[in-house]
């Protein structure tokens, strides 16, 4: 199946209030007031199904899309969550190129040295023009502030 067709298929419209992707006890939220439509797209398990690489879900905002949110559910791995999330715009950069777009790490443990997490910051920076951040347990993202 092509891509255009997986994306359409893993894909779940809303204009909810807040849209949710939620695991373990790892939440990521965007709060949206103005009710704009939010496309949340499944990726592990369903764009991505095969054995590589892939972070969890890809949050779309706007039509056309101008602003996207790469996502990673993590337990206490946080290399692992970079490598992944790096794989998942490696992957789709073509699809978002020219859109903003931000890699988020939920995780259940944010116990990383500070040299390490500011090494993939500026790895995602200078690779994608990407901003890597991360949250312990909750994220939240408040469209009217974006």
């Amino acid at each position: 199946m092509r891509e255009n067709e997986l994306f359409q298929i893993c894909s779940k419209v809303s204009s909810n209030k807040i849209v949710t992707a939620e695991e373990k006890g790892k939440k990521f939220q965007i709060y949206n007031s103005a009710g704009q439509k939010i496309i949340k797209v499944t990726v592990d398990g369903c764009v991505v199904n095969d054995s590589s690489e892939r972070c969890d879900y890809i949050f779309e905002i706007g039509k056309p899309v101008q602003h996207a949110f790469f996502v990673e559910l993590k337990g206490n791995d946080i290399r692992k969550a970079c490598s992944q999330l790096y794989t998942t715009l490696t992957r789709f950069s073509n699809r978002y190129s020219g859109v903003q777009t931000e890699a988020c790490i939920v995780a259940s443990n944010t116990k990383i040295p500070n040299t390490k997490l500011t090494q993939e910051k500026n790895r995602f920076k200078n690779d994608f023009g990407v901003k890597l951040t991360m949250k312990s347990r909750k994220y939240l993202v408040n469209l009217s502030l974006l």
